[in-house]
């Protein structure tokens, strides 16, 4: 028996996206937020964010902190 596993991308306001506090405790601590803030100012969005059917972030807490600190008003999230 196979299962497949099939996502959407795509561009939301930034706004739906809603954190876990759960998930939230268990992100490391990225040493390489600086660079990563540089790169998204620079280059934009590059990876979309993780986030379950309800819009709840699995994968891109820094990002998502990064990206509203520049003012972004839409990501790009594969659901």
């Amino acid at each position: 028996m196979s299962s497949t596993l099939s996502y959407t991308e795509e561009i939301v306001p930034i706004e739906r996206i809603k954190e876990d506090d759960e998930f939230k405790s268990l992100v490391p601590p990225n040493n390489m937020k600086e660079q990563l803030a540089s790169s998204i100012a620079k280059n934009g969005q590059t990876l979309p964010i993780d986030v379950d059917e309800d819009y709840v972030i699995l994968d891109g807490y820094t990002r998502v902190s990064i990206m509203k600190n520049l003012n972004f008003k839409e990501v790009k999230v594969r659901k």
